[in-house]
């Protein structure tokens, strides 16, 4: 009966009323304060590697969909956004003007996070 009753747009299980699903991670996070970039240039090793495959796939899903160029970034800080509806509200942050995605830098920890 409680499936029956959140049925939203489409037929959507979930969809309609209640809270959104959000990510452990995220809930654990908030977007506060100004955007604060990370210089990729102080990575580690590792992260760099982690960045640079996050850049190839940018890349690569932009030639497969022939969508434009996103260039993608790190912050150590995100800005309050209006993603609430979005499972990974607390871990990027879209700048539409320069087309500059920012993925918070803690989702580095696992290059399955970070993608």
């Amino acid at each position: 009966n409680m499936l029956k009753n959140n049925i939203g747009e489409g037929g959507v299980a979930g969809a309609k009323g209640g809270r959104p699903y959000i990510d452990i991670k995220d809930a654990q996070w908030y977007c506060r304060g100004d955007l604060v970039p990370v210089d990729i240039n102080e990575l580690s090793p590792a992260n760099f590697v982690v960045y640079r495959f996050g850049v190839f796939i940018t890349q690569m899903l932009q030639k497969a969909m022939d969508t434009p160029e996103v260039t993608l970034l790190l912050a150590s800080n995100l800005p309050p956004n209006n993603y609430e509806r979005n499972a990974f509200r607390n871990s990027f942050f879209y700048e539409h003007a320069r087309r500059v995605l920012f993925v918070r830098q803690e989702r580095m920890e696992s290059v399955g996070d970070f993608l």
